[in-house]
């Protein structure tokens, strides 16, 4: 059974939320424990049975039937407002600290990640609505979404494009005050279901004068259902059979003529997206954290259990049974204190850019944001997949239910922009554009080692010494983010003292360990990396 890290979130809240202006800690923690107290008791029940049931598309009505068991509990979710604390009181949110609200998100995608995607998503659609769009499209539909009554997509995706969205053929004609768009969108994350009243679409698409790439598309927003109540042109075609979140639909839209309303300036589609995608990232980090923290608690439950071979230190053996609980070996230890310190100082690295979006500090909140995406999920699977370790066969089989969780997990790596994507975005758009003066500025901010302070510092001078080759750049970028997140992770742990001695010990001797590998994989640079031949010819033969 899942139990919320209280205790955990509570130091977290001390450190990035403690001056907040209408939530004192006292309300902050009587939220988090009814929230605690749902995931545990009413939504984690759900997950298995939702991956049971998964989703049904019916072809003659072009709609899609979730698990029952996901209907009491969502709307339970929205009456409440878990899904929108930090959003603006002007429209129904909460008004919370951003650190709430992950924490919130955390305990959410710990229930039942499949589920926690639908508001998540909409939640971003919301901040790009309050952004950019017309009084008229707020008034229409931000309150309802932010109630849960509407839900909201993101539908980049065609299928000759994902990351070079200049490639996208939907197309936008104008009439009168509004769009008529055509064309498919694919990939759509409940793009279709029977959660809410209304399912509001976030579409890019090209009016029929505009330029080649991604200076010429705009943002439309697209409804399921019209304001006159009429069913909209847009269709579900079909579901995705994916690896995991079975319950989570995954959707074909097809545009057919289906009237859309302009958000934000025409041909300003692309700066209007991100304003959903990156609080999507950062959500999706957060989901990463959420279903390594529940396979973390299940290995440690496992592990509390079972009882194999002898200690090899006489005074663990426990004379009383025939064999030894797997927690006195040195192997099993290893394998949980790596998940419980790092899923520790991956909730720090959260908790700082959660402070900092309240701060609205939008330099440091975009150097953060790739990195959360990018390092937490990667390291949120290896966490769940040590759980699958640590628990052996019963890791591997369903009834463990690890097994789940990294395959619901392992699409977090993947979706809202790979991670490969999220390191070329760090190095080539939030460190390059102020020539790194911002991430000066963060981590002079922060307790960096001197050792630590001395990698980045290497790392930095490759950077410069390769200013002219992008490629170059390119081909270390993941391992420069990746030693980043130490780096800040590092000072972290210093500054807040989140973890006890014997731990932050532990954390110290073996995660921190990677930063190391990390430069020298930098300093390395990109030789070998792309003078392989048969990849080279590969290309040459296929161009």
């Amino acid at each position: 059974m899942y139990k919320a890290p209280i205790d955990e979130y509570e130091k977290v809240l001390k450190q990035f939320a403690a001056e907040h202006e209408e939530y004192d800690l006292d309300t902050m923690m009587q939220i988090l424990k009814a929230v605690a107290s749902f995931c545990e008791e009413a939504l984690w029940p759900t997950n298995q049975i939702g991956d049971k049931d998964g989703v049904v598309y019916d072809p003659a009505t072009k709609s899609v039937k979730v698990s029952d068991s996901f209907q009491s509990v969502y709307k339970t979710l929205c009456e409440n407002g878990y899904a929108s604390l930090a959003l603006d009181q002007e429209y129904g949110g909460g008004g919370a600290p951003w650190v709430l609200h992950h924490m919130v998100s955390e305990m959410l995608a710990s229930g039942n990640l499949s589920l926690s995607t639908c508001p998540m998503l909409t939640n971003g659609a919301l901040e790009t609505l309050v952004g950019n769009a017309d009084e008229s499209l707020k008034s229409n539909y931000v309150t309802k979404m932010c109630q849960g009554i509407y839900s909201g997509t993101m539908c980049l995706t065609e299928s000759q494009c994902g990351t070079d969205l200049g490639l996208i053929k939907t197309m936008a004609k104008p009439i009168d005050d509004h769009y008529l768009l055509s064309g498919s969108k694919m990939w759509i994350t409940f793009g279709e279901h029977d959660l809410a009243e209304n399912i509001i679409h976030l579409v890019l698409a090209k009016t029929p004068e505009a330029p080649e790439g991604t200076k010429g598309i705009s943002l439309f927003l697209v409804p399921k259902v019209l304001p006159d109540g009429t069913r909209n042109k847009v269709f579900c075609g079909g579901l995705e059979h994916k690896m995991g979140q079975m319950g989570s639909p995954t959707a074909v839209l097809n545009f057919e003529e289906a009237k859309g309303w302009l958000v934000g300036e025409k041909h300003g589609g692309m700066r209007a997206m991100f304003q959903m995608m990156n609080p999507a990232r950062i959500g999706v980090g957060v989901q990463g954290l959420g279903v390594a923290e529940v396979a973390y608690q299940q290995a440690l439950a496992f592990a509390s259990q079972r009882r194999q071979s002898r200690s090899l230190e006489p005074n663990m053996v426990d004379h009383n049974a025939s064999a030894d609980l797997i927690l006195v070996h040195p192997d099993v230890r290893r394998m949980l204190m790596i998940m419980e310190s790092t899923n520790i100082a991956m909730r720090q690295l959260i908790g700082l850019c959660s402070y900092y979006l309240d701060q609205k500090n939008d330099a440091f909140v975009g150097l953060l944001t790739p990195v959360i995406k990018s390092y937490v999920t990667e390291r949120s699977m290896d966490n769940i997949s040590l759980a699958m370790q640590t628990m052996g066969g019963m890791g591997y089989v369903a009834d463990g239910l690890c097994e789940q969780y990294y395959r619901d997990g392992r699409v977090t790596m993947i979706y809202e922009g790979t991670n490969g994507v999220q390191a070329l975005d760090l190095i080539g758009r939030k460190i390059a554009k102020d020539g790194g003066a911002a991430l000066t500025a963060l981590l002079q901010s922060l307790p960096v080692s001197d050792t630590m302070q001395e990698y980045m510092d290497q790392a930095n001078q490759y950077l410069l010494s390769h200013a002219q080759d992008p490629q170059a750049v390119a081909g270390i970028a993941a391992d420069y983010l990746n030693l980043l997140a130490l780096v800040i992770q590092s000072a972290l742990m210093t500054k807040h003292a989140a973890m006890d001695a014997d731990l932050l010990s532990f954390y110290q001797s073996y995660a921190l360990s990677d930063a190391q590998a990390y430069l020298a994989k930098v300093l390395s640079g990109t030789e070998a990396l792309m003078g392989y031949d048969k990849l080279n010819k590969i290309i040459k033969d296929n161009q």
